[in-house]
């Protein structure tokens, strides 16, 4: 029996590395660009994905919307989703915030969702804000539970589901990720005799999902939820002036995207925080700046596929190219700049530099420690013991490196 347990444990890591390759194709598909056109992209609307009674003890019928290449035009039969999930407050918005990044991260190769989830809560009290955060991490999770149901149907690859967000739906989807029943259970003693079960509100479904990564958009976690080994890629974009969700520590025991970066950071995790240094709650919000947001998560969700997947921060709009990340990876491959020692005390020496570098060195927090062409000049004994990210640009190349000071 246990021979077998392990031959099927070999087997499904076989498939997964196949999978993944096969996402990781140098063919632009899942990069900044479109590998599809407006009118090879199909839709599914107001689908009905359960049914839950709202905060005044109606029943409401939870509806989402599916957009993904068609199945007859798209060579791939298995493709990676991405549920998104509105913002609002817990009070207001709909699914149609969301049509303009599905259809965007469609014409790129995903099969996307967007949901409508039960809103509202009585104001009288704010801790009653919670109930309507559980609420909506229930549809979340009635959801997805659908969208694996009908797999087969949009051809998804349920091995590879992301879950993202913005304000509320960024909240929703880093609670679905890492807020448990028990750990509900722990904080609120009664939430679960009171409202159901996280895991059967909704519908019928008995479906287990994993999610592989992230999308933060001006959002939050769940502080102690947040364990170590629990940890998943996530990209992030935040304002740095939010007074509503902080990008640091925030109500009911949440944690903003700074902090978030940092754990993830600080565990080995990859992460991609793009900040804006003015920005208040909503960030990068006309059209040109969503397409930024779409092309970055995009090809960050690419570089997991590639197992590229690497640490990332700006306070600019840095625009992403990885359209050709494969061929990169693979050109370079013999090429790879090294860095020694590592850990390091004061300076830094290289092999394989050919002086057309440009570097980029940041502390864990994101903030520049030095940036330029001369590094190997520079003196860093006075920087604090801990991680640091140094990226080096040559021309259309990248390469991010983790060092530890001493």
């Amino acid at each position: 029996m246990k021979s077998i347990k392990v031959l099927c444990i070999v087997w499904l890591t076989l498939i997964t590395t196949q999978v993944s390759a096969q996402f990781c194709a140098d063919d632009h598909r899942f990069s900044e660009v479109n590998f599809f056109s407006n009118t090879q992209i199909d839709s599914l609307n107001n689908v009905t994905y359960g049914n839950a009674l709202n905060w005044e003890g109606v029943s409401e019928e939870l509806k989402m919307d599916f957009y993904f290449p068609k199945n007859a035009i798209d060579p791939l039969t298995n493709r990676p989703f991405i549920l998104l999930i509105h913002g609002g407050g817990f009070i207001e918005g709909n699914k149609s915030r969301y049509n303009f990044e599905c259809r965007k991260l469609a014409k790129r190769g995903f099969v996307v969702a967007t949901i409508n989830y039960r809103l509202g809560f009585d104001e009288s009290n704010s801790s009653n804000l919670v109930n309507a955060l559980y609420r909506a991490q229930q549809d979340a999770n009635a959801a997805l539970r659908y969208s694996i149901e009908i797999a087969p149907t949009l051809e998804v690859d349920t091995s590879w589901m992301f879950l993202g967000g913005g304000s509320a739906g960024s909240i929703t989807s880093l609670f679905t990720k890492y807020m448990s029943q028990d750990e509900w259970n722990s904080l609120f003693s009664n939430i679960e005799s009171n409202l159901g079960s996280i895991d059967t509100s909704g519908n019928d479904l008995t479906h287990i999902f994993e999610i592989k990564g992230l999308l933060n958009q001006w959002g939050a976690g769940p502080d102690t939820a947040t364990n170590t080994n629990e940890l998943i890629p996530m990209i992030s974009f935040h304002g740095a002036m939010d007074n509503v969700v902080p990008i640091g520590e925030g109500p009911f025991g949440t944690i903003g995207s700074q902090i978030l970066h940092d754990r993830l950071i600080n565990n080995g995790v990859c992460s991609d925080f793009s900040l804006d240094p003015l920005g208040d709650h909503v960030v990068f919000d006309s059209l040109e700046e969503r397409e930024f947001m779409v092309n970055r998560t995009s090809c960050f969700f690419k570089s997991m596929f590639c197992e590229d997947c690497t640490s990332f921060f700006s306070t600019e709009q840095i625009a992403t190219d990885c359209a050709n990340i494969l061929s990169l990876n693979e050109l370079s491959t013999n090429n790879q700049v090294t860095v020694f020692p590592n850990p390091f005390k004061n300076q830094f020496n290289f092999t394989n530099l050919n002086g057309n570098e440009y570097f980029n060195l940041f502390d864990i927090h994101g903030h520049i420690i030095y940036k330029g062409n001369d590094i190997k000049s520079q003196k860093f004994n006075q920087l604090s013991t801990g991680l640091y990210i140094l990226m080096i640009q040559d021309g259309e190349q990248q390469q991010t490196l983790k060092l530890y000071k001493e």
